[in-house]
């Protein structure tokens, strides 16, 4: 499902290719990179903010730990923090990338859950 933002977006795009008028048409496409350039910077300062948390926690933290308790954690520090809540796929990307480690399936107690590891 797309954003707001990406639906707009599109939307002035579509807007600015089917007009006729040039004014009308330069209108659109600078209402377009507004809107992809204010998705951007909220992009970078959501992932800057969990690249704070994630060196806070330290690389041992992480280990064994499943990403789903790691996105509840961060969505915890986000909303005390007043900072937006990224995806799982997302945080346990930047999890993986900043410490080198990998994902996989581990049996925990409560069952399966996908687990972050050592590469």
């Amino acid at each position: 499902m797309q954003s707001d933002r990406r639906y707009k977006i599109d939307k002035y795009l579509e807007m600015a290719r089917i007009t006729k008028s040039e004014i009308k048409k330069e209108h659109f496409l600078d209402m377009s990179e507004h809107y992809l350039e204010t998705e951007e910077r909220l992009d970078a300062f959501i992932k800057n903010d969990c690249i704070e948390w994630i060196e806070s926690c330290g690389r041992d933290y992480f280990l064994k730990l499943p990403i789903a308790t790691a996105h509840e954690e961060f969505a915890k520090y986000a909303k005390v923090n007043g900072f937006g809540i990224p995806t799982k796929v997302s945080i346990s990307k930047d999890i993986k990338e900043f410490y080198q480690l990998g994902s996989k399936m581990a049996r925990l107690n409560s069952g399966a859950h996908r687990c972050f590891y050592k590469l």
